[in-house]
């Protein structure tokens, strides 16, 4: 996956226990704190310059009645929906064995995370389940709400970001090589180009054409 450090995770997650928690208050405080400074940080180099940016943290807590809300932040390295994986075994046994309350249910309300694509779509991005999804420049924010079990078991988060990522790279494959065959068809050849191909082709009007051509010829719209 192609990675940055401006890549970044936010998360509102409740977990529902099997009584009350507002009793728990105090334990809940301790056991967040510990999990900020060592849990949630575990696979983060100690030698790296902000180590908690590039790991996860628990910004914010509260309880409801048997409900714990929890605001999830992180970044590259270990990423908000890893976090809620390991605060869910966590708490599980910690107030199970504190409380006698286990967990009946995690409820992921919303879920963002923002990333730099390799380069800028040439054509609107699209991808299925995605409640939002923003580009500005490179920087794409993909956004899902009500998120299943299923997703954040399943890594499944991390294979729509590679799937963005993959379809920015094609577009921009895609217009280049849609360069070379019409400085050829204009008698140029590649050794004496010296320019960013997308650049050149925006100036000349030949990208949007290409897309066109594409468009026309196959009936359905270009690759994204």
């Amino acid at each position: 996956m192609h990675e940055c450090g401006c890549m970044r995770f936010t998360l509102d997650a409740r977990f529902v226990f099997s009584r009350s928690m507002e009793d728990a208050r105090g334990r809940l405080g301790e056991l967040l704190e510990g999990a900020n400074a060592d849990l949630l940080l575990r696979g983060v180099s100690r030698d790296v310059e902000d180590r908690e940016g590039q790991g996860a943290q628990v910004v914010s807590w509260d309880i409801e009645d048997s409900t714990i809300l929890l605001h999830i932040v992180s970044g590259p390295i270990v990423r908000a929906h890893d976090a809620v994986l390991r605060l869910r075994k966590y708490l599980g046994q910690e107030l199970g064995k504190d409380l006698k309350a286990g967990i009946r249910q995690v409820v992921i309300d919303s879920y963002s995370a923002t990333f730099e694509l390799p380069s800028e779509p040439k054509v609107p991005l699209k991808i299925p389940f995605a409640s939002e999804l923003r580009v500005e420049g490179r920087v794409c924010t993909l956004v899902l709400r009500d998120v299943s079990d299923e997703i954040i078991e399943g890594n499944a988060i991390d294979r729509m970001i590679r799937r963005l990522i993959s379809k920015a790279q094609a577009q921009d494959y895609q217009g280049k090589t849609e360069f070379w065959e019409l400085m050829e068809s204009h008698g140029q050849g590649k050794a004496i180009w010296d320019r960013e191909p997308t650049d050149e082709m925006v100036e000349r009007g030949w990208l949007k054409q290409a897309l066109q051509r594409e468009s026309g010829s196959s009936g359905r719209r270009p690759q994204q």
